[in-house]
């Protein structure tokens, strides 16, 4: 829109960003209400975005399924893989999603990931993770040190360049194949 996000008025900024957090905020309420708070429309389409349509198909009521409160009667990854479609239902320009696969397989990460880049492709996306296994596929990652600095670059690059960004992933990968020997 060609001004400075100080300059918006907060009604203008609301239009401009979703926000998922790093814990899954559910309603006491249905699937459906939980990802349309009250907007109406399908959700199809993010619910398959969120690989979520198979968990739906096993609750009888669909998305009339009661989660509970705060989600208790789903897991984490049902938990948050909700979240995440009600954040890409109400899909903005920029999308600020904090830990969003926390509670899900690499598998499905994986998945969720590249049906985001084809269904959001719109948009500027910023993930915010501890995991970096999906970081070798994103466009630029912001590498937050100790000591407060914060480098921009490219995952081939701070293997080559970070000690710290080639230490996390390569111990995180080395974990990950020790888990799928067990």
């Amino acid at each position: 829109c060609g001004k400075e996000l100080s300059e918006l008025a907060g009604s203008e900024r609301i239009n401009l960003i979703s926000y998922m957090g790093h814990e899954a905020s559910l309603l006491s309420t249905t699937v459906y209400e939980n990802v349309t708070l009250g907007s109406g429309g399908s959700i199809a389409d993010v619910l398959q975005t969120v690989c979520f349509d198979t968990d739906l198909a096993a609750m009888p009521d669909g998305v009339q399924t009661l989660v509970g409160n705060g989600g208790v009667r789903l897991s984490g990854g049902q938990q948050e893989r909700i979240a995440l479609a009600r954040t890409l239902y109400h899909k903005t320009p920029l999308i600020v999603l904090d830990d969003p696969f926390a509670s899900v397989d690499r598998t499905t990460e994986q998945t969720i990931l590249a049906n985001i880049r084809r269904n959001c492709s719109d948009c500027a996306i910023l993930l915010i993770s501890h995991r970096l296994s999906q970081f070798s596929t994103l466009d630029g990652v912001f590498l937050l040190e100790k000591n407060g600095t914060c480098i921009s670059s490219t995952h081939e690059k701070l293997m080559e360049c970070s000690k710290t960004y080639r230490m996390l992933y390569e111990l995180q990968e080395k974990h990950t194949g020790e888990e799928a020997h067990l």
